[in-house]
């Protein structure tokens, strides 16, 4: 039931999910071709177990709607920011014990240019660009 209607949402998001050799093939993510496939290695029983076990933590997320749905929303964000940072094409994407895991994953991304010598410093401004004077 929960991996249907993980297909049909994904599929008006323009992710093609069908079923494939171990698991779902993502072919396309949010329009975009993937080749090869992603795999989202998941069973039903499986997906209906993690979302149970997410219930309580996600509904303080998405109050709003009833636990067990909360987990699936909240799913679909965990699921949309494994693909978009950590899968390539190609990669396999499963649970392991109440997480995503993904194989291969994505190198991380170096700074580029970054000096390692030198002193920096991160700072944020308001909207409106008015900053607060410095202590």
């Amino acid at each position: 039931m929960w991996l249907e209607r993980l297909v049909g949402d994904l599929a008006g998001e323009g992710t093609v999910l069908a079923p494939g050799a171990g698991g779902l093939a993502m072919s396309s993510f949010k329009s975009e071709p993937v080749d090869p496939p992603v795999t989202l290695a998941l069973t039903n029983r499986q997906f209906a177990a993690h979302l149970h076990a997410m219930a309580p933590d996600a509904a303080e997320v998405f109050p709003d709607v009833d636990p067990v749905r909360a987990a699936y929303q909240l799913f679909l964000v965990h699921i949309d920011e494994t693909v978009i940072t950590r899968a390539v094409p190609g990669s396999r994407i499963t649970l392991v014990d109440g997480r995503l895991r993904v194989e291969p994953e994505r190198p991380a991304d170096p700074l580029p240019d970054l000096d390692p010598d030198a002193e920096y410093e991160w700072r944020s401004e308001p909207p409106g660009g008015r900053r607060r004077p410095r202590a």
